[in-house]
């Protein structure tokens, strides 16, 4: 959601015209933040699963090769983006929706 609002803002999209192609555009613009998420959240993510599957023995070489270096591989990569694009996607679309829910029960945003 950081990334989506922070691309939000970096397009500055602050209208969206509703139609299908419209949806679709809207969409496009978001594939490349969501091809480049995993290489921001990988870090992070991997650090949280080393920290739960390592208990209680941490080891600092074992944390590198395994869960940060060996998860920069294609074959993880594009089994994260499966879920990646969906959750990011699904985040998106939701709150494109929940923002249009709001403009219509609200018709002076919606003018």
């Amino acid at each position: 959601m950081a990334l989506i609002d922070g691309f939000h803002k970096l397009l500055k999209i602050k209208e969206f015209n509703l139609s299908w192609w419209s949806l679709l555009r809207y969409n496009l613009y978001f594939l490349p933040v969501m091809l480049l998420a995993f290489f921001v959240f990988n870090p992070i993510t991997q650090s949280v699963r080393y920290l739960l599957v390592e208990f209680p023995r941490y080891d600092l070489r074992t944390f590198w090769e395994n869960f940060i270096v060996g998860t920069y591989t294609w074959k993880f990569y594009f089994k994260s983006l499966v879920v990646v694009l969906l959750l990011g996607y699904f985040a998106l679309n939701s709150s494109l929706l929940r923002d249009f829910v709001k403009a219509c029960r609200n018709p002076v945003l919606a003018q």
